[in-house]
């Protein structure tokens, strides 16, 4: 009898084990911790839910619309995104879950959007471990540790083969480097995308070139992006595509295709074509649409009296091609004047540029000279040529605590990875005497 008693204690017991065993996980849930309502969808099923602030959506693993293998421990993909201009993608795996979660930004003072995604198996608490970590949207980290990278001009044109395998291979590179690392919070492109705005192939070669990396693409547009040369151009679906696209880093200010973000407490700023809010007389079509004005607001409620520093993109920029020495009066000096008074009030510490299609080996740095006529500010702001893209070049971009650091890169034909032509370095803040500063 005692012999039975044992036997049946022991079953007990190892019901009782069975019973706090953690058993495999029955859904995937994704938890909204944020402010705002956001979306959260599985591209490869049907799973599509609206998450209110503080609020959660779950799916049964088994449920094939949002894990189409039905398999218990899958590993999923599951974007989510705001209405408006912020997209996370995360790997998801079935009974793991997801966050997304607002992170102050004390530099910028207003808070960025966070995601992340959690193994299965580990508890809602914040010492679980990450299946990944996206921090382009985190910022107020100090110290300051911006990295970017930055090109202009990949102009697809669809009668020229040879420059279209370079812009493929430059931007490769810069996508490959992108991923290799978190430290990279994006890549941003001064303008000319298309040599004539074709969204039949130019245009769509740029998508292709850019896919899987698209949302950490801050890119704007140039005069070849907005000129119709004939019946296959179309400027607005190329302008439309830059401001539906939403962004791994949320973005503070928006007007037309003209937008702002932060990273860490640096505001940067596209600009699209060039700061004006008229074209240049020469160039009637090619229009700025409220740059400048968007800019002046941009910075007086973004940045105010804060101090902090501010990186403007430009397409076209103060080398002289840009400036009208060839004959072209892209943009006037009279343009130039209302845009230094602009933001001479301002913390500039760079203006990147493109328009102008420089080798790897080639100039590339032409600051912005205080224009005649004028005292405010300092006597120039750092201002270089981001690209070509199609010439083989692009620039690696540090802002730390003390410096901005910026590193040429080129890849010329036959050559696999790019290798590094040039290095400025600047001390910041900004003074008049180490204008053209270099370390090598």
């Amino acid at each position: 009898m005692k012999v039975f008693r044992n036997i049946a204690l022991m079953v007990l017991i190892a019901i009782g084990c069975l019973a706090f065993t953690s058993s495999p996980a029955r859904a995937f849930n994704i938890y909204n911790y944020s402010s705002v309502s956001v979306k959260a969808k599985v591209p490869d099923g049907d799973f599509v839910q609206n998450i209110p602030s503080n609020d959660n959506r779950a799916c049964n693993w088994s449920n094939k619309g949002c894990n189409p293998s039905g398999q218990r421990e899958a590993m999923l993909q599951v974007w989510i995104e705001t209405d408006r201009d912020f997209l996370c993608i995360l790997p998801l795996q079935a009974g793991g879950y997801a966050t997304i979660e607002e992170v102050k930004n004390s530099g910028a003072n207003r808070n960025d959007l966070k995601c992340k995604t959690h193994y299965f198996g580990h508890s809602r608490y914040p010492d679980h471990t990450l299946t990944a970590n996206t921090p382009y949207g985190a910022g107020g980290l100090y110290p300051r540790n911006i990295h970017f990278l930055a090109t202009a001009d990949p102009q697809y044109d669809n009668g020229n083969k040879s420059k279209k395998e370079v812009a493929d291979k430059v931007l490769q590179e810069m996508k490959s480097r992108l991923k290799s690392t978190n430290d990279i919070r994006g890549i941003i492109v001064a303008g000319d995308l298309t040599q004539n705005a074709r969204t039949i192939d130019e245009f769509k070669w740029y998508q292709q070139s850019i896919e899987g990396q698209a949302r950490f693409v801050f890119d704007g547009l140039g005069n070849h992006d907005l000129e119709s040369t004939g019946i296959t151009s179309n400027p607005s679906g190329v302008i439309n595509d830059i401001k539906a696209r939403k962004r791994g880093t949320r973005l503070s200010g928006w007007l037309n295709e003209h937008y702002s973000w932060d990273w860490d407490d640096v505001h940067f700023v596209q600009l699209n074509l060039f700061p004006s809010n008229q074209p240049a007389p020469q160039f009637p079509k090619l229009n700025p649409n409220n740059s400048l004005s968007f800019l002046a607001e941009d910075l007086r409620t973004k940045v105010g009296s804060s101090g902090r520093p501010v990186v403007l993109i430009s397409h076209y920029g103060f080398d002289g091609f840009s400036t009208a020495t060839s004959g072209e009066v892209w943009w006037t000096e009279q343009q130039r004047k209302d845009f230094w008074d602009t933001i001479a009030p301002y913390k500039v510490v760079a203006i990147f540029s493109g328009h102008l299609h420089p080798a790897p080996q080639s100039s590339w740095d032409y600051p912005f000279y205080r224009p005649s006529g004028t005292s405010n500010g300092s006597s120039y702001i750092p201002a270089f040529v981001a690209g070509a893209t199609r010439e083989g070049a692009f620039i690696d971009v540090q802002i730390i605590t003390d410096k901005l650091i910026i590193q040429r890169m080129g890849i010329q034909p036959g050559e696999t990875t790019a290798k590094l032509y040039d290095r400025k370095e600047i001390t910041l803040p900004i003074t008049d005497n180490q204008q053209n500063q270099t370390a090598e």
